[in-house]
């Protein structure tokens, strides 16, 4: 009788095994395969973020230094100092450091006129690290009055400053994410 009660155990063999190493497998290589996509998405998230930030902390950075003078058109004034086209960057351009301080350490640096480095740090840990490509142009198309209903602005009295904000700044310049910005200055010293 004791015979009789008892059990005999059944064990897997290699193929249930099999069978399920490859389940899981198919499984973690799905999953795997997201981390990729989200890294990018975390990293553009992020950039979306800091940009209008940045073109805003920059836009007034720039019109406190154009209002440093009365002449725009000056040789020397910061406002005659930018290119009048978008700044090309190459692969052997150097950001030297640049003397303004912000809650973020340094924040600006450049070494080429309208060409800047933007590189935000939490912790040590280098969160966004973009280029910033700045210009100016001439306003167009002002609306005076009836008799003279478009007007081009001089340089003198304004002028319509571009940025456009581009990260990673390690990524060639086709694969990075772009953002533009543009706001008109007058000047009040005028």
């Amino acid at each position: 009788m004791n015979k009789a009660k008892r059990k005999i155990r059944h064990y897997f063999n290699m193929v249930e095994v099999a069978l399920a190493l490859a389940v899981v497998g198919i499984g973690i290589a799905g999953i795997m395969s997201l981390f990729p996509v989200a890294l990018n998405a975390n990293r553009q998230a992020i950039g979306d973020n800091y940009s209008p930030d940045v073109a805003n902390l920059f836009l007034s950075y720039v019109e406190v230094l154009c209002n440093q003078n009365d002449d725009w058109s000056v040789t020397g004034s910061f406002a005659n100092s930018l290119p009048t086209t978008k700044p090309s960057e190459s692969i052997t351009e150097s950001f030297n450091s640049s003397p303004i301080s912000s809650t973020w350490s340094n924040i600006f640096s450049s070494g080429t006129s309208g060409l800047y480095n933007v590189s935000m740090t939490t912790d040590g840990i280098t969160d966004f690290n973009a280029v910033i490509r700045m210009w100016r142009t001439q306003i167009t198309g002002l609306y005076v009055n009836s008799s003279n209903p478009s007007v081009n602005v001089p340089y003198k009295y304004g002028m319509g400053i571009h940025i456009e904000i581009t990260w990673p700044k390690e990524k060639p310049y086709d694969q990075r994410y772009k953002r533009d910005y543009y706001l008109e200055f007058f000047n009040p010293n005028i």
